[in-house]
């Protein structure tokens, strides 16, 4: 595994964002909105809804940002990503697991992710290998150069959330992203957890970004 180029100086990160046509700012905004929707559940929620409803959200919310800017949504094979208008680089969101956000730690995915994310992956280490993408690849999935990933992780007994925005390469044999060729540390912001006794944090239990439903035909 190749060490990760780690960016934590504030103002090589803001110069980096600006280049991704992104500010810290609405990244942050993003994630602590997903929070406040964590927060909201309660203890007749299902076990799982606070890290659906702050994926939901940090998706909703970093979407409204962006659209006005140009950048264009996509869904494809599921999994909610923003476009730059170059068409040049894509940006989705994730839970990360307790790593995020600590420079001096590798941290995955919390959860395993689907085909579109392995799609996107190997579109990255292609291009950062600069190895030319299958033509039948290219073709069928038309994928931006390079996918980022704003990785978030709401740690209980610090009291906050820790985020980060990142560029994996590779996925470990659990189908997590576990290998990053760039990774900006953002920071964190505090979270209060005192209303949140009842919700299983530390669960993996969380809403799947790239579920496939398979619907069989009337006959």
């Amino acid at each position: 595994m190749s060490n990760p180029k780690i960016l934590s100086h504030a103002q090589t990160i803001e110069s980096k964002l600006h280049e991704l046509g992104l500010t810290r700012s609405q990244l942050q905004r993003a994630v602590e909105a997903g929070e406040a929707a964590r927060k909201s559940t309660t203890e007749n929620h299902a076990a799982n809804a606070g890290g659906t409803y702050a994926y939901h959200e940090t998706v909703a919310t970093l979407r409204g940002f962006l659209k006005p800017e140009g950048w264009k949504t996509s869904n494809a094979g599921n999994l909610a990503a923003s476009i730059h208008p170059s068409g040049l680089h894509a940006l989705v969101v994730t839970g990360g697991s307790k790593e995020t956000g600590l420079a001096g730690f590798n941290p995955t995915s919390r959860n395993p992710k689907g085909e579109q994310t392995a799609r996107f992956i190997d579109r990255n280490q292609h291009q950062l290998e600069l190895l030319p993408l299958p033509e039948e690849e290219k073709k069928e999935h038309d994928l931006p150069e390079h996918t980022w990933v704003l990785m978030y992780y709401s740690d209980k007994d610090k009291k906050e959330v820790r985020f980060e925005l990142s560029l994996p390469t590779n996925i470990d044999e659990r189908s997590r992203m576990s290998e990053w060729r760039v990774r900006l540390i953002l920071g964190s912001f505090s979270s209060s957890w005192d209303q949140m006794e009842n919700e299983d944090v530390d669960s993996d239990i969380e809403f799947s970004e790239e579920i496939e439903f398979s619907i069989p035909s009337k006959t």
